[in-house]
């Protein structure tokens, strides 16, 4: 099966907004079995397997680049980053850890029984899924 001219350019795009120089796409692509950037093969027909091999390296490129961000951030910060796949704190975790700081920061209760907890919405974000429930708990005093 083959891609349009289209698709190729928005595959480019894709690795130029990730840093990615052409000529490592250029190799992923050969790598995959298309000839340069192009994604064809040597008659110079788009071939979409090799297409979506690439934007998969590419997603994989940025993920990486992403990880490796954080857990500098992290290492920086004096914190540890959970591994790879670790179930992160809700949206709706968050928004209620927010509440209940807000909540007791109104009735001057300044917090729960984990005082040295996260405060701010990025601190919270940063909690694993099972930190942020025991964070709840703690908050609500049903410890």
């Amino acid at each position: 099966m083959a891609i349009s001219s289209h698709d190729a350019e928005r595959i480019h795009r894709l690795a130029q907004d990730a840093g990615i120089p052409d000529a490592t796409v250029e190799a992923w692509t050969e790598e995959a079995g298309g000839y340069k950037f192009a994604i064809t093969d040597h008659t110079g027909t788009l071939k979409a397997r090799q297409a979506d091999e690439v934007r998969a390296r590419i997603r994989r490129h940025v993920r990486d680049q992403e990880q490796a961000t954080a857990a500098e951030a992290a290492k920086a910060a004096g914190t540890v980053l959970p591994p790879p796949g670790t179930p992160m704190a809700t949206p709706a975790q968050v928004e209620y850890i927010l509440d209940l700081l807000a909540q007791r920061h109104r009735s001057g209760d300044g917090g729960g029984f984990i005082m040295n907890g996260p405060t701010d919405r990025a601190g919270i974000e940063s909690l694993t899924r099972a930190k942020a429930s025991l964070y709840i708990t703690s908050l609500k005093g049903d410890y």
